[in-house]
């Protein structure tokens, strides 16, 4: 059954650290070919495996006192020759951020400090020394960081120090600040009321033409009033009114990052103890209602967090604390009860997210409502009015909604209404198919010769 003999065999190597010794030599000190001696003893036979054990302790013993010359077993050796070896097939060793080798003491290099000397002396060979200029570059970066914020998150510069302007125009360009402010180019604050009355004279001329063009000019001034009130440091009540003047005016035109940037300026302004209470608690419902199209919850909870007893008495914050639970309950009858309603510019704040509650009542009304519904009792739900029923019926056509008859349009059929009902504007997804189509043919193909 057994017929290898594995007495002839050595034993496994037991510690990977120490090489096995070399077998046990003939007294005479001769071999006899690979696994025995001239007189027939096998060089591992267990009456010599005492003796190597007893050589592997000596080993041992003598690689713990000092073995060598570093203390290193001949084992140790034997491995960092070889780890020396894969080192150099692998590549060269990874070093440190000050030259050394990973794991390695550190040490100074001569050559290298004579080279950072030069470097050194070629600025100090210009009279000027390398500390000097570096202080210069920071308070350079400092100053263009604080000028070059003018357009920056909420639009207004800092400054170290304060400008007095004695300029008299009225009417000014807004321009992007790359230096420091020249005072005979910002008008001191007498001035920039004046400019103020000019900006409504020239508004309430406008009448009901609200263009583009028209809303250039009001951002252009009301920003370049901004900013020189900022460059002279006022912040005063006159600083609230302009941003409160131009938050409604950035309402009306429906440019709300502009809004934006006007109500954090604001919630600044009020902490300070600026303003009136009647026109802090305005800007607080519109925060509110603005954070309601925005769908932040949390937002809305920490304004409501802030509230005192007497806020909830003023109208503008009882209305938007109204319309947010209309929102969260999906009332829109309620809710568009109360957009009817708006008081001051909160009705403006409502439009940015008024498609997306009358998106939600139709969904309802077409399935409460089948097999059709007259058009003028979907205008009125809907929040368009006994008058706005083209406005009604283009909403509806614009996301799906089938009208019949086809000419008088005065019924939605809401069987096949909730078939082709969409999210977004038909009309929007198309003119922007346009203006890629546009684009695209408008590229003018590279020839190469």
């Amino acid at each position: 059954m057994w017929s290898t003999d594995w007495d002839v065999y050595p034993l496994p190597d037991r510690d990977r650290e120490t090489p096995l010794p070399a077998a046990p030599q003939a007294r005479d000190g001769h071999r006899d070919g690979r696994d025995g001696y001239r007189d027939g003893r096998s060089a591992w036979s267990p009456s010599d495996r005492r003796d190597w054990r007893d050589d592997r302790s000596d080993l041992r013993s003598e690689s713990s006192y000092g073995g060598d010359r570093e203390g290193k077993s001949p084992g140790k050796q034997q491995q960092q020759q070889q780890g020396g070896k894969k080192e150099k097939q692998g590549g060269k060793k990874r070093k440190n951020k000050d030259g050394n080798t990973a794991g390695g003491a550190p040490f100074f290099d001569p050559m290298e400090a004579a080279k950072r000397a030069r470097r050194v002396g070629r600025f100090e060979a210009s009279g000027t020394s390398l500390a000097e200029r570096v202080d210069r570059w920071n308070h350079q970066a400092q100053a263009q960081q604080h000028v070059g914020a003018a357009d920056g998150g909420d639009g207004d510069i800092t400054l170290d120090y304060t400008v007095v302007g004695t300029s008299h125009t009225l009417e000014k360009k807004y321009l992007r600040l790359t230096s420091a402010p020249d005072p005979r180019t910002v008008r001191p604050e007498p001035v920039l009321r004046q400019s103020i009355e000019l900006i409504r004279g020239k508004m309430a001329g406008f009448g009901e033409e609200r263009g583009q063009e028209q809303y250039i000019y009001l951002w252009e001034q009301m920003k370049s009033v901004r900013q020189d009130l900022t460059v002279q440091r006022v912040r005063n009540d006159f600083t609230v009114q302009v941003y409160e003047m131009h938050a409604r005016i950035c309402l009306e035109f429906g440019d709300m990052t502009e809004f934006n940037q006007c109500q954090a300026q604001l919630t600044q302004l009020y902490e300070e103890g600026l303003g009136t209470v009647e026109a802090q608690s305005e800007f607080t419902a519109y925060n509110i209602l603005y954070n309601v199209g925005l769908g932040a919850a949390n937002n809305v909870s920490d304004i409501m967090l802030h509230l005192k007893a007497a806020d909830h008495d003023d109208e503008f914050i009882r209305f938007a604390l109204q319309v947010r639970a209309a929102d969260a309950l999906g009332d829109y009858c309620r809710f568009f009860r109360l957009y009817s309603a708006a008081p001051g510019h909160a009705q403006y704040v409502m439009d940015t997210f008024s498609d997306r509650a009358r998106l939600e009542a139709v969904k309802v009304l077409l399935k409460g409502y089948m097999p059709s519904v007259p058009l003028a009792f979907v205008s009125r739900n809907l929040g368009f009015g006994e008058e706005g029923s083209d406005d009604c019926a283009f909403f509806l056509e614009d996301h799906g909604c089938v009208l019949s008859p086809p000419a008088e349009k005065t019924t939605v059929d809401c069987k096949a209404s909730r078939e082709s009902l969409v999210e977004h504007s038909i009309a929007q997804k198309l003119e922007e198919e346009r203006k890629a189509a546009q684009r695209k043919a408008e590229i003018v193909p590279i020839a190469f010769s």
